[in-house]
């Protein structure tokens, strides 16, 4: 075949897959090709659409839902407000499975998913080797031990503008657990799912749970209200390395790490906002530990807080673990000990910059305890990348007038006189 027909031969071939896919349509009401929405799948064929009218779906046929290995689109008209597929708490339901290799062309767009009970997450389970898409979509209400609403079991998946609203786990993912999976995430938003305490179990992560993701993406996204009984009200991060960017914590609850906790993990936290979560003993935003290392970057922490009377890091606490935070804002945050940072046993923090108002006259580089502390002259920032040279040693270890360090080595906090309005840090070399 001559090469330039080739071209043409491939257009055609796509115009005729695009002409032979067709839109079945499912109408509860009785104005479509189907009144339920498992009809609607199985009568698809490979590239569909099964496009749902607004209504509320109940029943059989419309829970438990299964595309059966076919690529298809399951779309609603009217969006998630008017669309609803509704479990009813039936005990062992869900709304959609995927477990047959559905790829990325599988699609669910524009429906609440409602009310489904059973053991891994009431909402949508994905399961091995999948990778379906979801997109405008509102989980609410679901209860399930791992993952309230989703779990993604050694799959992908994309998530767009979807929210996650009041689920339930008995165990971990308040409302979605990720396992050994690879998610990206874009302008979704958590509010009001919990994890753990009923009949006494210990629930981690109260809004998401990741276990052994390699490299999880969440831009954009915002946790609101969701509460953990033990650990990581937000987010439980347990030997994943998540990159979390542009995102909003605000008002969650644990035990530890009130907003975030992460064990064994080396997550990527940057320009987020850190607002008003509370913990009980520590991390009133973050909480590090076992062997982890965090880099956080341009973040703002503010009115975090911890009630015990014990309590350790008002903001950040890192124990046996590591940390790199750079270019970072506290304000107002509280705990016993450590009213925005602490450091403890085996924590190995890396070369911390302060900046403090008013700037010293000069680069200082002064340790004291476990810390070693580089303060910054206001336009030393433009050059806070490049090491001090030995000359610039030598004058550091005169001491700047005027300046005072703070007087624990796990206390870098807000202090009047000398608060660090920016805290930043460099990976050892």
């Amino acid at each position: 075949m001559s090469r330039h027909l080739l071209p043409l031969v491939v257009v055609a071939l796509l115009v005729a897959f695009a002409a032979s896919a067709t839109t079945i349509h499912v109408d509860h009401a009785g104005g479509g090709q189907f009144e339920t929405i498992q009809e609607g799948i199985d009568a698809a064929s490979e590239g569909d659409t099964v496009l749902v009218a607004a209504g509320t779906y109940i029943g059989e046929q419309n829970r438990n839902l299964d595309f059966g290995g076919t690529n298809i689109k399951l779309i609603s008209e009217s969006g998630s407000p008017s669309t609803i597929i509704d479990c009813e708490n039936e005990e062992n339901t869900r709304c959609i499975r995927f477990h047959s290799n559905e790829d990325s062309t599988s699609v669910v767009s524009g429906f609440t998913l409602t009310r489904g009970n059973i053991y891994n997450a009431g909402g949508v389970y994905i399961g091995e080797g999948c990778a379906p898409n979801i997109d405008h979509c509102r989980f609410a209400s679901n209860h399930g031990e791992h993952g309230g609403a989703l779990y993604c079991n050694t799959a992908t998946t994309r998530l767009l503008s979807c929210q996650f609203i009041d689920n339930v786990a008995g165990q971990s993912g308040g409302a979605a657990t990720f396992y050994q999976s690879n998610v990206r995430m874009f302008e979704c938003r958590f509010e009001g799912n919990t994890t753990g305490g009923a009949g006494g179990r210990a629930g981690i992560g109260g809004a998401i749970y990741f276990q052994n993701c390699d490299a999880p993406r969440l831009s954009d996204v915002e946790f609101r209200e969701n509460t953990a009984a033990n650990d990581g009200g937000a987010i439980y991060s347990f030997y994943s390395h998540p990159q979390i960017i542009d995102s909003s914590f605000t008002d969650n609850e644990s035990i530890g790490g009130a907003a975030i906790l992460i064990s064994y993990s080396s997550p990527a936290i940057m320009n987020c906002r850190f607002i008003g979560n509370r913990g009980v003993e520590t991390g009133g935003a973050v909480a590090c530990c076992q062997g982890s290392f965090a880099t956080i970057t341009d973040c703002v922490f503010a009115e975090n807080g911890l009630s015990s009377g014990t309590s350790e890091g008002g903001a950040i606490y890192i124990v046996n673990a590591s940390a790199s935070i750079m270019f970072c804002t506290f304000v107002g945050d509280s705990a016993h000990e450590g009213g925005e940072i602490s450091f403890l046993s085996g924590a190995t923090p890396d070369t911390l910059w302060h900046v403090f108002r008013p700037p010293p006259r000069r680069p200082a580089l002064l340790r004291h305890g476990n810390l070693r502390l580089l303060v910054l002259p206001e336009l030393g920032l433009r050059r806070r990348e490049q090491r001090l040279d030995h000359a610039d040693r030598r004058r550091a270890r005169r001491g700047v007038p005027g300046l005072r360090l703070p007087r624990r080595r796990d206390d870098v906090g807000a202090r009047e006189g000398d608060v660090p309005v920016e805290l930043v840090a460099r990976a050892p070399r």
